[in-house]
């Protein structure tokens, strides 16, 4: 599902994969929300209109990185299955570019 298609909050009970991108782009980010826990492998929190408060803050993919949308498969199938530990032994890349 599009961002722009969001209208309303989402319901607290589901699961969504969501396309973060301006309606001029043709690219995008790869977010997911699980029965009203939103995901972002950047770790930033999610717009206000879903309605959510519960996100990680841990950013799992680097700046540059375009891996977005496996991540959010990942996390979708590990809180789907129960298997939270699918995300404990990965390190945290936020990152900083000094120039």
């Amino acid at each position: 599902m599009s961002l722009n298609i969001i209208t309303k909050p989402l319901s607290k009970k589901g699961s969504y994969l969501i396309l973060l991108r301006p309606p001029n782009l043709d690219v995008g980010h790869w977010t997911a929300v699980y029965n009203g826990e939103y995901f972002d492998s950047m770790g930033e929190g999610p717009p206000r209109k879903y309605g959510i408060k519960r996100y990680n803050s841990k950013q799992y993919q680097g700046t540059y990185g375009d891996y977005c949308g496996p991540f959010c498969l990942l996390w979708l199938y590990s809180k789907q299955h129960n298997q939270p530990n699918i995300f404990k032994k990965m390190k945290d890349l936020n990152l900083t570019i000094l120039e």
